[in-house]
Order: C-alpha cells, then structure tokens, then sequence
C-alpha cells in the first residue's frame, strides 16, 4: 500500500489555505502590490489575487516564481507534506500542487 501526499482542503468553504495566507503575508510584509508581485513573478494581477484568496493550488511554475519575488523559498509558502509508503520505502517530499 503506497500513501498519498494530499492538499488539505480548509475547514469551510470561507475559510482560506494557509499557503495562501502566507503568500499574502509575504507581499504585505514586502511592501508589494498584487501588481508589484505579479510583475515580479510574471503573473498577472488577477493569478495573484486568485493565489491569495485560496482560489486554487498554483503550479509548481508558479509557486517557485512566486517564492523567488518574495525572497522566500517555495517550502516557507507552500509547506510540503510527508506520508511514509507502506512498503518500507522512505516517505517523498512533494510540493501539494504536483499532486493536481
């Protein structure tokens, strides 16, 4: 039996993914604009936003672009998820949105 690394969907459909929050965070913390930060990461204004309200997992593409604009690493946005496999091999780090 092999295990699944899963995106963990919020607890209610208002509620807002953490990696989304952080991405948010990060813009703020820097000073940027949605727009600031698209221009950065080759984004548009309406990915970022989207990005942020939780509205979808991003890319791996995109969520290392993002990181790099930020000054962050893709990990400090988009905390990876582990799950051991069953038949002894070692459990695999995998970006959530690589799973979509």
């Amino acid at each position: 039996m092999r295990s699944v690394v899963t995106v963990t969907p919020p607890t209610s459909p208002h509620a807002t993914p953490d990696w989304a929050e952080k991405v948010l965070e990060h813009r703020r913390k820097l000073g940027l604009t949605q727009r600031e930060l698209a221009d950065a990461a080759g984004l548009t204004q309406q990915a970022v936003s989207y990005i942020e309200r939780g509205g979808g997992v991003p890319r791996f593409t995109t969520m290392v672009r993002l990181a790099r604009a930020l000054g962050t690493t893709v990990e400090s946005l988009f905390p990876l998820e582990r799950a051991p496999l069953a038949d002894g091999e070692p459990a695999r780090q995998v970006p959530p949105a690589c799973l979509s």
